[in-house]
């Protein structure tokens, strides 16, 4: 690339960071990984809770070990 290439490439990526964008992924992303957290608690809580009836009514997933 040339000279005016790579100033429009970074003049490009630092309207990004000016408008706040990487902000924007970054709450985005943390959001959708905490949705994922919860949900694969909530999977294995039930199959846990479900099994554990079997067991003699042990709910692993609120076991707390001191």
């Amino acid at each position: 690339m040339d000279r005016e290439e790579t100033q429009a490439v970074v003049a490009h990526e630092i309207s990004h960071i000016r408008n706040e964008d990487i902000l924007l992924m970054t709450l985005v992303s943390i959001l959708l990984g905490g949705i994922a957290i919860l949900a694969d608690w909530g999977q294995r809580g039930f199959y846990s809770s479900r099994s554990g009836r079997r067991l003699g009514g042990k709910n692993t997933l609120f076991f707390i070990r001191r």
